[in-house]
């Protein structure tokens, strides 16, 4: 589809968890999309909103929510026509239905509009094995014309045509300015930035830094506590350790200036797709220190040096003793932070975004 600027733009709505109230991986992908996609179409933004604190279970609380979203849609629908509906492909029973009932709305309104559904997580085919999720997904993939993935891995195996499937690479908000490396210091840096929650590998990465002694490690942790018991199992872990500080969630800038200022960033998650902040590390050329869960690979490459087994403190400990010998950091702060510029920019993204939104 090519935009004469003399012409009115094309029309899209989307429908969605959105930052600054909503903020993890997919949320901010969304945002950054949107933004991009601008300049070629007008559009309405339908948010969703449910604290985080109901992440991953069902809840009153999240289908009312859902319920006023949609009555939001249609009444968005019944205004004017739109050309284009962008949303999330959710891997849940109640998200998957939720798909369904926003799509089929949209369809009954705009018979010949594009729908796109973007892909965040990389358990579909946990997710498929449910009976009822199946039967949902094969309703939301007839009425979806693109499926938008994270990688090459999950195109191979995601069970749709070739010709409706497509990988966008994640990118993320701004690109980060080289860090300045400086002599070797006597007390490794390190930072982990995700919200507390027991998959991000958080529980592993505390109980590791208690072993470690104060003189030579210090960590930083930054994110939302979306799970209070397991924040209170946390605090308590780390009573009496002055080198380990659990800070509350950063954003822009100030995310970008403690991952400049630190020597490693650590992240044991579980469970991934294709995570922004390993991209935000990699931007600025930050070493990772992290477990090949996911697409993580397709990030770092399949050679990448410190990657961790997920829920195995003697790996994570021994990945992080490992990298505060390694004497070659600089050379792997600049081979990341090239892979990024080659392979993740915003430019690159852009360009790739555009062409698909093209169809």
């Amino acid at each position: 589809m090519h935009i004469d600027p003399l012409q009115e733009k094309k029309s899209l709505i989307f429908f969605g968890e959105m930052p600054p109230k909503t903020i993890h991986g997919a949320s901010i992908s969304s945002g950054i999309n949107l933004g991009m996609l601008q300049e070629d179409f007008n559009i309405e933004i339908i948010e969703e909103f449910a604290d985080l604190k109901y992440h991953g279970r069902f809840s009153l609380n999240k289908s009312f929510v859902f319920l006023g979203a949609i009555k939001e849609l249609q009444k968005a629908l019944a205004r004017k026509a739109y050309d284009c509906f962008y949303g999330v492909l959710y891997f849940s029973s109640l998200g998957i239905i939720k798909n369904y009932v926003a799509l089929s709305l949209y369809r009954r309104a705009n018979p010949a509009g594009k729908t796109y559904l973007h892909i965040h997580r990389s358990d579909f085919n946990r997710f498929h094995t449910s009976k009822l999720n199946r039967f949902f997904f094969s309703k939301v993939q007839r009425m979806t014309d693109r499926f938008i993935l994270l990688s090459a891995q999950q195109q191979e195996g995601f069970p749709v045509a070739a010709d409706r499937k497509v990988v966008l690479f994640n990118t993320i908000e701004q690109d980060g300015v080289s860090k300045v490396h400086k002599e070797q210091q006597q007390v490794l840096r390190c930072i982990y930035i995700a919200n507390y929650i027991e998959e991000k590998g958080v529980g592993e990465l505390t109980r590791v830094f208690c072993q470690l002694p104060a003189a030579s490690y210090y960590l930083d942790c930054y994110g939302n506590v979306t799970q209070p018991a397991y924040w209170e199992v946390l605090t308590a872990g780390i009573a009496g350790q002055a080198h380990i500080k659990l800070h509350p969630a950063i954003t822009g800038d100030q995310k970008f200036k403690a991952l400049s200022a630190a020597d490693v960033f650590i992240f044991p998650s579980h469970n991934e797709g294709m995570p922004l902040v390993l991209l935000e590390a990699m931007s600025v050329g930050l070493p990772v220190i992290t477990t090949s869960v996911g697409y993580v690979n397709e990030l770092l490459g399949d050679d990448y040096s410190f990657y961790c087994e997920p829920k195995n403190e003697a790996s994570l400990k021994d990945c992080i003793e490992r990298f505060k010998r390694y004497e070659d950091k600089a050379g792997l702060s600049a081979m990341l932070r090239q892979r990024y510029q080659t392979h993740f920019s915003r430019q690159s993204h852009q360009q790739n975004l555009k062409r698909i939104f093209s169809l």
